[in-house]
């Protein structure tokens, strides 16, 4: 596991990501200071931590391991990509995200994409603090 610090991130990444890690940190640092900016957060506080999954199978066995509380039987939705969780935010590779449902044909600018809009709502989530809910999106 490799990790990278931005100036509102810290991305652990694995040998899957080593093509394109680079650039997914340039878009990622340039598109966090508009994202910060429109959220009005002069103090951030601790950065966000990004985990991109090499295991399709892990990342849903993660997911479904936090959604437990909320759902016994929970059958993990085959799209799922990406999620926040306060501070911290999961994706999958760039590999795995490929074999999700609805992004077979995924392109890195999508994974950039995803790693901005996950960033969003941990944003969201300082903003609002822990009274925060998600208005749109469901486990």
């Amino acid at each position: 596991m490799y990790k990278k610090e931005l100036k509102y991130m810290v991305i652990n990444y694995s040998d899957k990501d080593l093509s394109y890690i680079d650039d997914l940190c340039d878009h990622a640092n340039h598109e966090c200071e508009k994202i910060v900016s429109f959220f009005g957060l002069n103090s951030f506080g601790a950065k966000v931590n990004v985990k991109i999954w090499s295991s399709l199978e892990d990342f849903r066995e993660f997911y479904k391991s936090l959604a437990k509380n909320l759902e016994e039987d929970l059958e993990v939705p085959k799209w799922i990509c990406g999620f926040a969780n306060g501070n911290i935010v999961n994706i999958l590779s760039l590999e795995e995200y490929i074999k999700t449902e609805q992004h077979e044909n995924g392109t890195l600018k999508d994974l950039m994409y995803l790693v901005m809009h996950e960033f969003t709502h941990s944003c969201h989530h300082k903003f609002n603090k822990p009274s925060y809910f998600w208005l749109g999106e469901e486990l």
